[in-house]
């Protein structure tokens, strides 16, 4: 008898993915998931910015819904692939989260050769918290009011299009070099330490164009300091609907900076759907999503497998445009 109830849990906790992980069996059950124990909720970035302060907003709402403690733990360095790699290397039980962005999920694949996680066998995705697409400004006393007439004046002028981003391999650098390669104009970045130090440099007038994200450009774009030229994304942002996509204006540009939670790959299925069903939960909260806007992004919650679809999708863009520009990091 003994034996038999034996093989009957081992075969259930197979059936879990559960045996050769030594996972107990306890944590299959989602009715008693979190119980006592704190989940760490990894954030890869610094404290203070935005993906801190949407990593913290979701985590507080998650330990509410799970009814637990959800401790958020900043583990910075190696332009957020330290943090995501030490989430990678987590045990599969649903205690270890990570809030993985375009950076570290879609773009770090093609940009690292020696990255130390792989995001499509390492990560199983709970859901898509946010997008916010890049935005394509210049100083006000640059005479251009779009990408056509930006890219009409490089050709003119018959020299790159000198432009401000924020390294070898960003977002911004990357959308610039798909802009040139449709224009069939050489364009040629000037990196900065951030997007903070790029919006300086327009408004002081040492740089005329710079890519930014749209929460980031919100501000001076109010105050009249910087001025829109497109955005990408496939549709325009809610917090900016005036503004026309790069695909409106002839660029056949649509990707969009997303952030996304994780668990490590062979977290038991019905836990990883258990930590989605509270995460959809709290993006459907009201004042959740008014404090999203206030940090510049748009609410566009997805589920689990169309999340999986757009980073296998994005991945396949971002790693073209890599490969395009022969942009690498160490």
């Amino acid at each position: 008898m003994t034996t038999l109830l034996s093989s009957r849990r081992h075969a259930l906790c197979a059936a879990l993915g559960l045996a050769t992980l030594g996972v107990p069996l306890a944590h299959a059950q989602t009715a008693e998931f979190p119980g006592d124990k704190p989940i760490k909720f990894i954030v890869p970035y610094a404290p203070g910015g935005s993906t801190d302060a949407l990593s913290r907003l979701v985590a507080q709402g998650m330990g509410q819904e799970l009814k637990g403690t959800v401790i958020v733990e900043n583990i910075t360095g190696a332009a957020g692939t330290l943090g995501v790699a030490r989430a990678a290397r987590a045990t599969p039980d649903g205690y270890t989260l990570v809030m993985g962005i375009t950076a570290t999920h879609a773009i770090a694949p093609s940009l690292y050769k020696d990255l130390a996680y792989k995001p499509e066998q390492d990560f199983v995705p709970i859901g898509r918290v946010a997008q916010s697409p890049l935005i394509i400004v210049a100083n006000p006393s640059l005479p251009v009011h779009d990408m056509q007439g930006l890219l009409a004046r490089a050709r003119q002028q018959g020299a790159p299009l000198m432009y401000a981003a924020w390294g070898v391999g960003s977002g911004g650098h990357l959308t610039m070099e798909s802009v040139g390669q449709h224009a069939r104009i050489k364009t040629e970045q000037v990196a900065y330490k951030g997007e903070a130090p790029v919006l300086q440099a327009l408004i002081g007038g040492e740089m005329q164009v710079g890519v930014a994200s749209v929460g980031a450009a919100m501000p001076f774009l109010k105050a009249g300091r910087i001025k829109a030229l497109g955005v990408t994304g496939s549709a325009r942002s809610a917090l900016l609907p005036e503004m026309s996509t790069l695909s409106e204006q002839g660029i056949p540009f649509e990707s969009s900076s997303w952030w996304g939670v994780f668990a490590p790959a062979r977290t038991p299925a019905p836990i990883a759907d258990q930590l989605a069903r509270a995460l959809a939960a709290v993006l459907q909260r009201p004042e959740v999503q008014a404090k999203m806007r206030d940090l510049g992004v748009d609410t566009d919650a997805i589920g689990r497998a169309d999340f999986a679809r757009q980073i296998k999708e994005d991945t396949a863009v971002w790693g073209k445009l890599v490969k395009i520009s022969g942009a690498t990091a160490q």
